[in-house]
């Protein structure tokens, strides 16, 4: 039996019941949108989920029409390799650049 204070940290920031509840009320702006989809991405990164902290940024973004395409591929060559190097133990600052510089 897992206590409330045992959840991972990640799986809750990209849960479903999170992914549910942003449908429910009005579209995010894309300032909302994109600070509440890096701040998931941030909270990845601390866990050490560092591919997810990309790959749920990415999804995060696009579920809006006004972040849609915010992160082209080349843009998300360069978060994997930063998420990858942080994973080889090379550190996480990178990758937290990377995803604080997303416009």
């Amino acid at each position: 039996m897992r206590r409330e204070d045992d959840i991972d940290q990640a799986r809750t920031a990209y849960g479903p019941d999170v992914m549910a509840c942003q449908t429910i009320g009005r579209m995010k702006s894309r300032e909302e949108q994109l600070t509440w989809a890096k701040q998931r991405a941030l909270i990845c990164v601390d866990v050490g989920h560092f591919s997810d902290a990309v790959a749920g940024l990415r999804a995060d973004l696009d579920e809006n029409p006004l972040t849609k395409g915010v992160v082209s591929s080349d843009q998300a060559r360069r978060g994997y390799k930063a998420a990858t190097d942080a994973a080889l133990g090379r550190g996480s600052q990178a990758l937290t650049e990377w995803i604080e510089s997303l416009r």
